[in-house]
């Protein structure tokens, strides 16, 4: 008589089925501990940001004390906390959305019909250098986000191929970032343009994602500065052909910030450096892995 005994299918397949439940628990958990670790990281990288550049910001959008909002007007519907460059709503007017779904207090939802908001055409926001910060969260493809009208020192910002893209219509180089942004997650993006310096950089969450020292020679826009829109800020024809399949943005928006002055390589060292120095106080890195990270920093 044999008596070696074996699994049934079934008791096979019941186990397969509990490691797949315990497989997706743990990713489960590990994506959100990542996703922390990573808001963490950009919070820490948008707070030395304000501190480097500080006195340097020329416009600072929180939407926390806007008073049209709801309704489209023309009585100064988004405030700007730190200057006077307050914003019109035209078209659909954003959502407010409150604490729970935003970074920082209230936020704006854009559906991407018509909403957008006009800051108007003010000398203090016809920079040559500049350093344009905001949260984002998106799920939506071939969108303008931000832009500028102004003859050949007009520029836009837009979303396409699942990555920001920034065009300008002089010869400044248009350039991409890398990641894939379409995961309807909250991510923190800076743009840092220094035409005096030849250079371009792309930041998400907290790193540097790429770097051009290509000639820059895009003049100052000297138009209106929109938000939410490709289209309205330059033209319909313009962003198709740049690839914005859609002219409205379509998702949230929050803390969106505007420097004078774009970041240096020595500022972006330092602004690295405080990252990490938060990031190892909360735990969120090993103490080798900053060792690490900080002798890296010192070779670039």
């Amino acid at each position: 008589m044999n008596n070696k005994k074996s699994f049934t299918l079934i008791e096979m397949l019941v186990v397969i089925a509990i490691i797949g439940i315990l497989s997706g628990v743990i990713l489960i958990s590990t994506s959100g501990s990542t996703d922390k670790a990573r808001l963490a990281k950009a919070q820490a990288f948008a707070t030395t940001t304000q501190t480097q550049l500080g006195y340097d910001m020329v416009a600072e959008w929180k939407f926390e004390g806007s008073t049209g909002i709801g309704s489209p007007s023309t009585n100064s519907d988004v405030l700007d906390s730190v200057g006077s460059n307050d914003g019109d709503i035209t078209g659909h007017a954003p959502t407010v959305k409150g604490e729970s779904d935003c970074i920082s207090g209230k936020c704006l939802f854009f559906d991407g019909l018509d909403d957008y908001i006009d800051f108007g055409n003010k000398a203090s926001l016809d920079l040559i250098d500049k350093n344009i910060e905001f949260w984002f969260k998106t799920s939506v493809n071939g969108v303008g986000v931000i832009g500028q009208t102004g003859g050949s020192g007009q520029w836009v910002l837009t979303i396409r191929g699942n990555r920001f893209v920034w065009d300008t219509w002089a010869t400044g180089l248009d350039m991409a970032a890398y990641k894939n942004i379409i995961d309807d997650k909250w991510h923190h993006f800076v743009v840092s343009i220094s035409d005096s310096k030849d250079a371009e950089y792309f930041y998400l969450d907290g790193v540097l994602e790429r770097v051009s020292t290509a000639t820059v020679t895009t003049p100052a826009a000297t138009g209106n500065l929109y938000l939410g829109s490709c289209s309205v800020a330059i033209s319909t024809t313009w962003c198709t052909n740049a690839g914005a399949t859609a002219s409205f943005f379509n998702g949230y928006l929050d803390e969106v910030k505007i420097y004078k002055e774009a970041l240096g390589e020595a500022k972006i060292k330092e602004q690295y450096l405080a990252g990490l120095d938060l990031m190892l106080a909360k735990n969120l890195i090993s103490k080798g892995e900053y060792n690490e990270k900080v002798q890296l920093l010192g070779k670039n």
